[in-house]
């Protein structure tokens, strides 16, 4: 997830200088390398021990990583948007639209089927509560970056439906998140801190508020992005006025031309 993270920040850096690019392209592509060799590693141990396979899904520390293969994937589409976009034609933008609505089908079948498997398998304590119970649906905490990232590439329509869709995605895996606080709290206030060797997965806790901060900053940062969000029909509006986008995102927007 970090060598992904780094290559989205690098090929996104606006303070940019000549080969960042091309250094960001090269941490893309060994990212992808790493993401091969680790599927190749985990398809062999299960292959080779084949129970093993069921069994992590629900075991109570391993299986709650899960979630953050799918994190990775997520980091692997938005620097294919980052770094693939202005080099490809049309077919890309649909492309991306395609594998945004699958990786959301996956992402929220991931988040309830895990949790289910925890609720009926596993009989977790209160008192070892960790942030990391909130990545079963940490895949859906990216949803709303992701959209943000590729929007500016697609028509109209589809960017409407893909705003839709990461907002209300995101604002599922926030209050899961919000849920999942509460009995982190109630663990640190009724019991003790984690110990030594754990308490550095603590900084887990900023994660669903930093990612849901970071999308809604990547749907109004750039001022061409209202005419790709807002429908230019107004009619699609059950008001007679659609909002503004101050309205709607708390955010002011750069004038633009009559949509």
């Amino acid at each position: 997830m970090s060598t992904g993270a780094l290559a989205v920040v690098l090929g996104n850096t606006p303070n940019t200088f000549r080969g960042l690019q091309t250094i960001g392209k090269v941490v893309y592509i060994f990212d992808i390398i790493l993401f091969l060799l680790f599927n190749g590693l985990m398809i062999t141990r299960f292959i080779l021990v084949p129970r093993k396979l069921m069994a992590s899904l629900h075991h109570p520390v391993e299986g709650l990583f899960h979630g953050t293969y799918w994190v990775s994937v997520a980091l692997i589409l938005n620097g294919a948007y980052v770094f693939g976009n202005p080099d490809t034609g049309p077919w890309f933008a649909k492309a991306l639209e395609v594998c945004f609505w699958i990786y959301c089908g996956v992402a929220f079948t991931i988040g309830v089927v895990q949790y289910s498997m925890f609720f009926r398998m596993e009989r977790l304590n209160v008192t070892d509560a960790v942030p990391a119970w909130i990545f079963p649906i940490y895949p859906l905490l990216v949803v709303g970056t992701l959209a943000g990232t590729i929007l500016p590439a697609q028509p109209n329509g589809p960017s409407w439906n893909i705003f839709i869709g990461g907002v209300l995605l995101q604002g599922v895996a926030w209050v899961v998140s919000f849920l999942m606080y509460a009995i982190y709290m109630q663990r640190l206030m009724t019991g003790n801190l984690p110990s030594p060797s754990t308490r550095p997965g603590m900084y887990v806790s900023v994660g669903p508020a930093g990612k849901s901060s970071s999308s809604r900053r990547a749907w109004t940062h750039e001022s061409n992005s209202v005419q790709v969000i807002l429908p230019q029909d107004s009619s699609r509006w059950p008001t007679k006025h659609p909002p503004s986008l101050e309205r709607t995102t708390g955010q002011k927007a750069l004038p633009t031309t009559e949509m």
